[in-house]
């Protein structure tokens, strides 16, 4: 009688609860890195025009979803942006200069001032545009 012997070899591969771990692990780093990463944008100098568009779309966006009124005011080359009276960000004004607006005004935007058009004016690197704000979004374009 002949007894097979029993091979023991190593292990090859990976089991499922091992990949399932790194795989949490990876979601949640990537996680943080997408959430600073969308943080920064806000902040960006490279493109000020761009950065202001998702300024004012965000807060646009908020107050068609949750019906809010917010507040963007004109304080010392920044633009603060209020709901319900609490200051909740702040934009600042690198290489935009407005022409309509004041430093002290604020725009007020809200679901039925959506409905009508905000015109807004304002200067970027020596070229004039001129801006709507409605239910779409902001939409501007360089004055002739």
């Amino acid at each position: 009688m002949e007894f097979k012997r029993v091979k023991h070899g190593l292990q090859q591969g990976f089991t499922l609860i091992e990949i399932l771990v790194v795989l949490i692990i990876v979601g949640i780093i990537s996680t943080f890195a997408i959430s600073s990463f969308n943080n920064s944008i806000f902040n960006r100098n490279d493109n000020d025009l761009n950065s202001f568009n998702k300024f004012i779309n965000y807060y646009i966006d908020h107050t068609l979803i949750s019906g809010d009124t917010v507040y963007l005011e004109f304080k010392n080359q920044n633009i603060i942006a209020k709901i319900n009276g609490q200051k909740t960000k702040t934009y600042s004004l690198n290489n935009l200069n407005f022409e309509t607006q004041t430093f002290g005004d604020q725009i007020i935007i809200n679901q039925n001032s959506l409905y009508n058009t905000i015109r807004l004016n304002f200067v970027y690197n020596n070229e004039t545009y001129k801006s709507i704000i409605n239910l779409n979004g902001i939409d501007y374009e360089k004055k002739n």
